[in-house]
């Protein structure tokens, strides 16, 4: 049975459920072992639609990105997206620019081991733009430059990490409609 769960990772989000197997084909509305990277949005409707996914009581849910996961690993990232929510809306509140969460999110990573750290810069983007009340798409490539912009985290000095832009271009450049 095929559910919609969007806008999500994109406006056309939908699910499959197939029940006699309970089993969820989740597509790009959930990631395992990979930093989400998300073009609608915000990340609250994100998180509806994974929990959405949960309440199908699913033994085994297959994701758009990595390995089959168990529902407590869809809690797991479910969990998460708030936490990046949470950071990017009191970055937003306090009147922080983009690029600077955008280069947190990536330094602070809690997640070394999962893939594309900057995609990371790509849903700050989008939550900001959605905080900004700015409804009008997205230009991907710009949001891909933007993201682009940024390295992966590197252990610096007594093994902290550190987001480094490169060049002095996208990391320093929000990207626009």
């Amino acid at each position: 049975q095929r559910v919609e769960v969007g806008p999500a990772h994109t406006e056309g989000d939908l699910i499959v459920h197939l029940p006699d197997e309970g089993v969820v084909c989740a597509g790009d509305v959930v990631f395992c072992d990979d930093h989400p990277v998300h073009w609608a949005g915000p990340i609250d409707e994100i998180h509806r639609a994974t929990l959405r996914v949960l309440e199908l009581d699913p033994r085994l849910i297959v994701p758009g990105h990595g390995p089959v996961m168990t529902p407590a690993d869809v809690r797991v990232y479910a969990d998460y997206l708030l936490e990046l929510r949470d950071r990017i809306h009191g970055a937003h509140a306090a009147g922080r620019p983009l690029t600077d969460i955008a280069a947190e999110l990536i330094a602070t990573d809690t997640r070394p081991h999962w893939g594309l750290t900057e995609r990371m810069a790509i849903l700050a983007s989008i939550e900001y733009r959605s905080l900004d009340g700015d409804d009008t798409p997205p230009n991907l490539v710009r949001l891909v430059d933007f993201a682009s912009g940024f390295t992966a985290p590197a252990a610096g000095p007594a093994g902290s990490a550190q987001a480094t832009p490169i060049g002095a271009t996208a990391a320093h450049r929000p990207p626009v409609s």
